[in-house]
């Protein structure tokens, strides 16, 4: 466990994650940090929260190298049509029918009428708002990394990769018309989240984007 107070307090008991007390430690060890007193089960660092982002980001280069490893030759072609947009044109037509079948036709357009800002909103958040915030390359832009992803058909995107814009408007989707369906198919909510994930999952194991 790692625990936090102004300023920036770290606890060190038993419970903190190994990687992170080592790493801690050896900052706290080097006297580059302007750390004062000891290691002790408190210690004042206030280069905490970059030590640990530093961590997790790691730990998410690790987990992409991981999932990104398994690559088979069908799994390669199985992820990139999920990932590829076109083929869930017929899965949105029908979304659509059941909208218009169990909706008034008033009700039915405008559904379509919001449903269409609903994805521009949340296509534009991610691409022109948050990737450029951001600035996080994709992985695949990463000289790191280059030579241990394995990138099917050597297609990478954009600079990059932080939020995925495929795995934001999937969600988009899924929150709107499974709210909308949610009671004449309890089931479709699930199906439309599980969708998702597997697209955003399929974004990952391609190479494109951090989990």
């Amino acid at each position: 466990r790692c625990t936090f107070s102004s300023p920036y307090r770290l606890s060190l008991d038993s419970s903190t994650d190994a990687q992170v007390a080592k790493v801690v430690e050896s900052e706290i060890g080097n006297g580059d940090h302007g750390i004062c007193g000891t290691v002790d089960r408190w210690a004042v660092y206030p280069n905490c929260p970059q030590v640990l982002m530093e961590w997790l980001l790691a730990q998410d280069e690790a987990l992409l190298v991981a999932i990104n490893g398994t690559h088979t030759t069908f799994g390669d072609m199985l992820m990139s049509l999920i990932s590829n947009k076109l083929v869930w044109i017929p899965g949105y037509g029908a979304l659509a029918y059941l909208l218009w079948r169990h909706y008034p036709k008033k009700e039915f357009f405008l559904s379509i009428l919001i449903v269409i800002p609903v994805i521009l909103i949340a296509d534009q958040t991610a691409s022109s708002l948050l990737k450029p915030l951001i600035a996080r390359p994709r992985p695949c832009h990463v000289q790191e990394l280059e030579g241990i992803l394995h990138l099917v058909n050597d297609h990478c995107g954009g600079p990059y990769g932080f939020v995925s814009s495929h795995a934001s408007n999937f969600f988009a989707i899924a929150l709107y018309v499974g709210w909308h369906l949610r009671k004449m198919f309890v089931w479709l909510p699930i199906l439309l989240f599980t969708l998702a994930g597997l697209v955003s999952f399929s974004r990952v194991y391609l190479g494109v984007h951090y989990p």
